[in-house]
C-alpha cells in the first residue's frame, strides 16, 4: 500500500471512530472524545484528567503556541485553550474528526484561538511552537521515529513534547493483532518507545506510568463483550461496521494487556537536543 492510500485508510477508520465515540457518548450522556478517559484511584471517570497531566508535563507558558498532533474531537486543545489562552494548531487524518473538532471550538467560542488542519500527525506544519502534544496518535505514523523528528524539528528551544501512548511489551503476534486491529503499524514497548525519541534527536525529560489511572473493567465481561463482537465480525462484510468492530476488538484487546500487566499506559516528555 501506498503512503497515500495508507493515510486514506487511516482516515476512513478514524472518520468510523468518531462516529462511534460520539454515538457511545451520547448514550451515556457525556462529551466524546478519543483519548482514554482516566480516574484517579477510588475516584470517578474524569475526561479533563488526561489533558491537566498533559499540561503539567508541558510546563507551558502564558499564551502559549501550541500544536496538537493527532488532535481527535479537538477535547484537549478546548480544555487548555480554555484555561490557558494563546493560539493552538490541530492535526488530524481525519475528516470527521477535523468537522467536530471545529464545531467543538466554535461552541466554546474558541475559533479563533484553535486552527484545524487535515493532514498525518508526522506531517506538522512548518512554525515554531512552545509544546507539541501527540496523545495516542503516533502508533498509526507510518514511521514513528521520523515522526517525532519532525515534531522535534518544530518545537521552539526548550519547547516539549507530550507524547502519550498504549505502550505494549506483548508477543509478536499479539503486536500484529493489535496492529490490524486498531490500524497502527508503530505500536511498540516503552523500550522501542525510548529509542524512537533518542534516534530521533531528542531527549527525555520525563516518564510517568498512567495505567493505575485507567478505569479497569470486569474481566469476564471484557471477554463476553469481546466474544460477541468477533462472532458478529464474522459476519459483517467488509465496510464501516467491520471497521468499528475491529476498534472495539482492538481496545478489548489493549485491555486485556494491560490487566495482565503486558501493556501500560504511558506519558513521556522530551524536548529538542541542541
Amino acid at each position: 500500500m501506498t503512503a497515500r492510500a495508507s493515510d486514506r485508510a487511516i482516515a476512513r477508520f478514524l472518520d468510523v471512530c468518531a462516529r462511534d465515540a460520539t454515538l457511545r457518548a451520547r448514550l451515556r450522556g457525556a462529551e466524546p472524545t478519543a483519548h482514554r478517559v482516566l480516574a484517579l484511584p477510588g475516584g470517578a471517570p474524569d475526561t479533563g484528567l488526561l489533558y491537566r497531566l498533559a499540561e503539567q508535563a508541558a510546563e507551558l507558558p502564558p499564551e502559549p503556541v501550541a500544536l496538537d498532533a493527532g488532535c481527535g474531537l479537538g477535547n484537549l486543545m478546548v480544555d487548555l485553550a480554555t484555561r490557558r489562552g494563546g493560539r493552538w494548531v490541530g492535526l488530524t487524518y481525519s475528516p470527521i474528526q477535523c468537522e467536530r473538532a471545529r464545531a467543538l471550538a466554535q461552541a466554546r467560542g474558541l475559533i479563533g484561538a484553535i486552527a484545524l488542519h487535515l493532514g498525518a500527525p508526522d506531517d506538522p506544519p512548518m512554525q515554531q511552537f512552545d509544546a507539541v502534544f501527540a496523545v495516542e496518535a503516533l502508533l498509526r505514523a507510518r514511521d514513528a521515529e521520523a515522526g517525532l523528528a519532525a515534531l522535534g524539528r518544530v518545537l521552539r528551544p526548550g519547547g516539549r513534547l507530550v507524547l502519550v501512548e498504549d505502550m505494549v511489551e506483548a508477543d509478536e503476534r499479539e503486536r500484529s493483532e493489535l496492529a490490524r486491529r486498531l490500524r497502527a503499524p508503530s505500536i511498540a514497548g516503552e523500550a522501542e518507545w525510548r529509542r524512537r525519541i533518542e534516534a530521533a534527536g531528542l531527549t527525555l525529560l520525563a516518564v510517568e506510568d498512567l495505567t493505575p489511572m485507567v478505569p479497569a473493567h470486569s474481566p469476564a465481561a471484557v471477554d463476553r463483550l469481546a466474544r460477541r463482537l468477533a462472532t458478529a465480525r464474522r459476519f459483517v462484510p467488509l465496510g464501516d461496521l467491520r471497521r468499528a468492530l475491529d476498534a472495539r476488538l482492538g481496545a478489548l484487546g489493549l485491555e486485556r494487556l494491560i490487566r495482565s500487566g503486558s501493556a501500560r499506559y504511558m506519558m513521556m516528555t522530551a524536548t529538542r537536543r541542541e
